[in-house]
């Protein structure tokens, strides 16, 4: 029962990631910035969904079963820094010459520029859990868990911080992106702990992830 709600909320995720992504680029403010790292966000976590969804239940050749389940993780590397990105965005803050948006760029950019060198360091193979595969943790994929922890984490910081300086409207606004956030990323990190090996478990915490899209 709950593979095949954990299923769905995948493709729910992907379902809506995408009309998300659509509506965003038909808006009349397509061309800000803010929008289009929010439309960049959606299709990597997109991506991610249906990349996860295929190589963990669908698949019964183990190439095709690692090789979309490379592809989920490698595409969730760009997550955290679109977040932070979003957030300064949001905040009316600086991007270009944001030493934090330029960080966390360049380092994500190569943990995922060395995974695609490297693919036995991240993911070296993958492992059966109940009725589903998930990857195998290599060293890369631990800098992935940390990289993921740290640049989310210093986004709802910057958050919460913001909110004694704005309005009541935007107070409700920035809580609502909060809690949406919070619920969609603490979904998304379940899925660390058993490549990780520090649990024997499905991470069912994915279905948790379409909350953030609404």
């Amino acid at each position: 029962m709950l593979a095949t709600i954990t299923q769905l909320s995948l493709l729910l995720t992907v379902l809506l990631c995408a009309a998300i992504a659509l509506v965003t680029l038909r808006s009349a403010v397509a061309g800000r910035m803010v929008i289009r790292i929010w439309v960049a966000f959606n299709v990597f976590v997109g991506l991610w969904a249906i990349c996860w969804w295929a190589g963990a239940f669908r698949f019964s050749d183990p190439r095709w079963r690692w090789g979309l389940m490379y592809a989920a993780n490698a595409s969730a590397i760009m997550l955290p820094p679109l977040f932070v990105a979003f957030v300064k965005a949001y905040l009316n803050q600086a991007i270009r010459s944001s030493r934090l948006v330029i960080a966390s760029a360049a380092f994500s950019g190569m943990l995922l520029l060395l995974a695609l060198i490297r693919p036995v360091n991240f993911i070296p193979q993958l492992q059966r859990v109940g009725v589903a595969y998930i990857p195998v943790a290599g060293y890369l994929l631990w800098v992935f868990a940390v990289q993921y922890a740290v640049l989310i984490i210093i986004g709802v910081v910057l958050l919460v911080k913001s909110l004694k300086h704005q309005t009541v409207a935007q107070r409700n606004k920035t809580r609502y992106i909060l809690i949406g956030c919070f619920v969609g990323f603490l979904g998304g990190f379940t899925t660390f702990p058993p490549s990780l090996g520090i649990v024997k478990q499905y991470p069912y915490g994915v279905i948790l992830v379409p909350i953030y899209c609404l």
